[in-house]
């Protein structure tokens, strides 16, 4: 398990697995914040994240190649 830290109006702090995709953060927080995961940008790096293609166990640096 790792710590995702979000911020927007506050910080907050969420556990997620390597497995877990970004589109799971965005239900999860759908379900706890009430935000449409549809209205939710998450970015690392200043990038913005794909909701079905990353884990969190493969995350990728803003400077790669990789597809």
């Amino acid at each position: 398990m790792s710590a995702i830290f979000l911020r927007s109006q506050e910080t907050h702090c969420y556990e997620v697995s390597q497995n877990d995709t970004v589109f799971d953060l965005k239900l999860y927080i759908e379900s706890v914040e009430k935000i449409p995961n549809e209205d939710q940008v998450l970015y690392c790096c200043g990038r913005p994240l794909d909701d079905d293609q990353e884990t969190f166990g493969r995350r990728r640096g803003p400077n790669t190649n990789q597809t």
